[in-house]
Order: C-alpha cells, then structure tokens, then sequence
C-alpha cells in the first residue's frame, strides 16, 4: 500500500501539472494559475479575478484572510462541470473559465464564489 502522500500526488496529478506548467500570476497575495490560454483571456481572468480579491479585501478583510489562508492557489480551467470546486488537500481552488469570463457573471458574484469556495477549505 502506498503511502498517503504518494497517493494524493497521483491522485492530483492533472492539478499539480497545472499549477506546475500553468501561466501563473500573484492576484493580490494568491497565486492565480491559468493554464494552456492565450494571454488575452489569461489576463482578462486576472483582472476580474483581481479586482474580486479586492472587493473582498476592502470590505470583508476577514473573509479576504480566510481566502489567503485556505485557499491560496486559485486554478482557472475550462470544461469545469460546476462553477468552482475546493480541494482542500491541495489548499486550491478550481475556477470555471466559463464562468469567470463570463458577462454575467459580475465581480460580485466571483467575490461571492471565492469566499464560498474559502468557507469549504475553512
């Protein structure tokens, strides 16, 4: 039987290659990570993503910190089946494109997303 830590590499392979290979940028203190994009939608994500990090830093530092501490990694990816997915063992989040780019999806709702998202990994 393999030990716990070998199993979870295996078993979070895909997300340690992204975040490995990925296009990486520093968003307000989190490492955001956007792989396999052209850099103009990568730097489209990082500007919302940014600009939702700081809403969130301004008028919640509490949760704000909650996201720093328990998920710092954000990993950007198309094909998500939902919007966004914590996984803890990793201290990661895994964001839609999708949803991300998307123009209905406001920066409030990214905020909102991300704070949920920190709750999980809470």
């Amino acid at each position: 039987m393999l030990p716990r830590n070998i199993k979870t590499m295996f078993l979070y392979l895909p997300w340690l290659l992204a975040l490995r290979f990925g296009r990486q940028f520093s968003v307000e203190g989190i490492k955001m990570v956007v792989p396999f994009r052209d850099c103009g939608r990568a730097d489209l994500l990082r500007a919302k993503a940014a600009t939702a990090l700081r809403l969130i830093q301004n008028h919640r530092p509490k949760y704000y910190e909650r996201i720093r501490r328990f998920i710092p990694n954000l990993l950007i990816v198309g094909g998500s089946y939902s919007h966004a997915t914590t996984i803890c063992d990793l201290h990661l989040c895994e964001l839609s494109e999708e949803y991300a780019l998307s123009d209905q999806t406001t920066v409030e709702q990214l905020a909102m997303t991300l704070v949920h998202e920190a709750t999980h990994g809470y």
